[in-house]
């Protein structure tokens, strides 16, 4: 604290954990390099850190913090490195001018306020093992087009999404619908999607059934289109693959529908996309994909 004036900080090797509330209030802070040797990111570390716009985290980290990146205003990105098991309280909190953001594979739970008041925030990538999302974690991200919960999601905190007023789209892979509140969601005009098998058990469900449409689709696979008629593509790490599009106008949309790429393609090119559900339309068919 008392580092107004700072402009950027160079912290030397050897470091292995930033403690809790190392440079709070820089407020002119703009850069920062972090060793290799950081493992932790403490508590409110960076915290209204207002100037600060980009920062990477070294693969070594395994723990960020609760409140280490609160109202850090001007941060437009951010990697979080896969090594990142734990998101704390509000770490990203009022994080207002962040578009997107990936979270790791291994991070299993999203802590309360997380994301909270990320208005800037479109897309969020909740990964495969998280179970859990705490309270508030991404009230007030007004800007939030779409989620996705992935099927070993068994907790959704009380206002986790309220406030999300351009959600559009809700993918719950669950076949189970997971017990939630009222103020789990604040605006139901969004289509749900949900497992072919679990539309009954969504439609009767406690709050989910406040959902203005409920939609099952297959979360896994291709849905409502024969495999001989599919565009021949394969998933690859950081997208999809063409194997055999013979030339053919290939078009990828967003599970909402917007355009995100269309091309006239070959086997093996390749379109790189993050991780969600996507649709993908070649010679007259179309697909859903999860990737």
């Amino acid at each position: 604290s008392g580092c107004s004036s700072l402009t950027s900080i160079n912290i030397p090797d050897g470091v292995t954990s930033i403690e809790n509330r190392a440079f709070y209030g820089c407020s002119s802070l703009t850069s920062i390099n972090i060793p290799d040797g950081v493992t932790i990111i403490g508590n409110s570390v960076f915290s209204d850190c207002s100037s600060l716009t980009s920062i990477t985290i070294p693969d070594g980290v395994t723990s960020i913090e609760g409140g280490a990146f609160s109202d850090c205003s001007s941060l437009t990105s951010i990697n979080i490195p896969d090594g990142v098991t734990s998101i704390g309280g509000a770490a990203f909190s009022g994080c207002s001018s962040l578009t997107s953001i990936n979270i790791p594979d291994g991070v299993t739970s999203i802590g309360e306020w997380a994301f909270s008041d990320c208005t800037g925030l479109t897309s969020i990538n909740i990964p495969d093992g998280v179970t859990s999302i705490g309270d508030y974690a991404f009230y007030g991200c007004s800007s939030l087009t779409s989620i996705t919960i992935p099927d070993g999601v068994t907790s959704i905190g009380y206002c986790a999404f309220y406030g999300c007023s351009s959600l559009r789209t809700v993918y719950s892979l669950s076949k189970t619908p997971v017990d939630i509140n009222y103020g789990a969601f604040s605006y139901f005009n969004a289509t749900l999607y949900v497992p072919k098998g679990s539309l009954a058990a969504y439609k009767a469900a406690d709050y989910w059934k406040y959902f203005a449409k409920i939609v099952g689709f297959n979360p896994t696979s291709i849905e409502d289109t024969e495999e001989d008629d599919a565009p021949a593509f394969e998933i690859t790490a950081g997208g999809i693959r063409f194997t055999g599009a013979e030339g053919k106008a290939v078009a990828v949309y967003t599970a909402t529908g917007a355009l995100i790429e269309k091309i006239d393609c070959y086997a093996g090119e390749e379109i790189a996309l993050d991780k969600g559900v996507y649709i993908v339309s070649a010679g007259g068919k179309a697909v859903k994909v999860k990737l």
